[in-house]
């Protein structure tokens, strides 16, 4: 399969590092904009005029595609679990947590955040962390059905998988199974196509042409989700951007094909990709959201005064 064979090099990690950018413009624009309110999520006040928030709901299309390519980047190229990387993954959550959120909660005086802090496996705001971890733990299951089973049982799997995440979850907004993609079973959907896709002896799996179709999609998404807006469909505009629509799965294949396609050697993007994870913990601690996403508000309001 030739390409598709070769390790992960500089350009998926190039991807990755492209993708942590995506994850904070993404986050400014739900939590620093506030269009986490429309959604009800918790401590986020609407900064945008309402006549604006089309327009940030589409530019979200583009981003909001960065967790479930994440996922399909450990799909595509395999987890193996050990207890080494549990160990190193969870020392280096407690090392941001401790540093940046239990510490700024110890500061401010409050107890019951102090304490929900240090719980993390249960209680930390890394949803992506928690969930990431119950997929290692899942992870060589899959490998290994992946590795035994024929073509039209891995083709049924994934097929299964994805008609639970964006029919059953997306369409119906099915609870209890996966109404908006923050959920473990969405991880593991992504990881399944992602394994998938592995498999796929193809050449258009490694064509640069995917970063047109990426954009296309993209764009029909943020099209829907201006003519849902201005009907009056709020709830069902925002709906559109959430991880198990079919369209941001789709743009999350393409995205990832786009870069599997190129050819790129560099050392200094595999050692900066290494700070990825550093980047996410870093910018999702308690302290530093805080300083990031009142510093979004404010410049967005043009009245720069960061603190208090």
């Amino acid at each position: 399969m030739g390409k598709l064979e070769s390790t992960r090099n500089s350009n998926i990690e190039l991807f990755r590092l492209v993708l942590m950018v995506m994850v904070v413009l993404h986050h400014s624009i739900i939590y620093g904009l506030g269009l986490g309110s429309l959604n009800n999520t918790n401590g986020v006040s609407l900064v945008v005029p309402d006549n604006e928030i089309p327009l940030y709901l589409s530019i979200n299309t583009f981003l909001v595609v960065a967790v479930n390519s994440f996922v399909l980047v450990s799909g595509y190229f395999g987890i193996r679990p050990t207890f080494k990387k549990y160990k190193s993954l969870f020392l280096t959550v407690a090392f941001y947590t401790l540093l940046f959120t239990t510490t700024y909660h110890l500061y401010h005086n409050e107890v019951k955040n102090t304490i929900s802090s240090v719980m993390l496996l249960s209680h930390n705001r890394y949803y992506f962390i928690i969930n990431y971890m119950l997929l290692m733990a899942f992870s060589p299951m899959i490998n290994w059905f992946y590795d035994i089973a024929d073509s039209r049982k891995k083709t049924l799997f994934t097929t299964a998988m994805l008609v639970g995440t964006c029919y059953v979850g997306f369409m119906f907004q099915n609870y209890s199974l996966n109404d908006t993609g923050y959920s473990l079973f969405q991880f593991i959907t992504m990881y399944v196509l992602g394994r998938h896709l592995r498999n796929i002896n193809s050449s258009l799996l490694t064509s640069k042409w995917m970063i047109l179709l990426f954009i296309g999609i993209c764009s029909l998404n943020a099209s829907l989700i201006v003519a849902c807006f201005n009907r009056g469909y709020t709830e069902l505009a925002y709906h559109l951007n959430h991880y198990n629509s079919p369209l941001i799965v789709l743009a999350s294949v393409f995205i990832f094909c786009f870069f599997l396609s190129l050819s790129i050697k560099s050392t200094l993007i595999n050692k900066v990709a290494e700070s990825a994870l550093a980047i996410y913990l870093f910018q999702e601690s308690t302290l530093i959201r805080n300083i990031l996403f009142e510093g979004v508000s404010c410049c967005y309001r043009d009245n720069c005064v960061v603190g208090g």
